[in-house]
């Protein structure tokens, strides 16, 4: 939808800017592809998104997401720190669950603040 192309592109900017790896989660519902069995992702831009499997929330692709991350210590072959793995999410759910992980969560509205002003947010 144009919605999210224009959040997925606001979100590019910002890693640009912040040098953050920013990776977008939405339900399955909305992949262009349609809503299928397992996960998807695809790279927009600078983004990496994922659209969650048919009957999946993407509030549990998140937590799985960063389970997997925090597990590996490494995403998409490259090696995270800890204290690198931010979530931003304004359900308590998994930021309560992010934060029992040893993750950072974060709320939209500070992350809009840090996007407005070109700064990296802080956690």
């Amino acid at each position: 939808s144009a919605g999210r192309e224009a959040l997925l592109m606001e979100l590019d900017n910002f890693g640009g800017v912040s040098g953050i790896h920013v990776v977008a989660v939405f339900d399955g519902g909305g992949n262009p592809e349609g809503c299928s069995f397992a996960a998807s992702f695809e790279h927009f831009s600078g983004v990496d998104v994922y659209y969650s499997r048919r009957g999946i929330s993407a509030d549990y692709e998140i937590i799985s997401l960063a389970r997997d991350i925090i597990s590996k210590n490494s995403y998409r072959g490259a090696e995270i720190e800890l204290e690198h793995l931010l979530v931003v999410s304004d359900d308590l759910m998994i930021k309560d669950e992010i934060r029992e992980l040893g993750g950072f969560a974060l709320s939209t509205d500070a992350l809009d603040e840090a996007m407005k002003s070109g700064r990296v947010p802080s956690y």
